[in-house]
């Protein structure tokens, strides 16, 4: 719960500054986490990096693409 109220209060205060954001996405042949594979299925990641004033916010996600 605490990870989520600092969240929604640096993305609330994101607006105060000047912010630079970007988006990345990526198609991978699988997923790999610390050299342990855990899909050996082609994976989705998007994310997105709000920047500003010294500060970086990045969300990044993990979607399977096969069932």
């Amino acid at each position: 719960m605490k990870r989520v109220c600092l969240f929604l209060v640096l993305l609330t205060s994101l607006p105060l500054f000047a912010v630079d954001v970007s988006v990345e996405t990526a198609v991978n042949s699988q997923y790999l986490w610390r050299g342990m594979v855990l899909n050996d299925k082609p994976v989705f990641q998007p994310g997105v990096t709000f920047s500003g004033s010294g500060l970086e916010l990045n969300i990044w996600g993990n979607m399977d693409l096969t069932d």
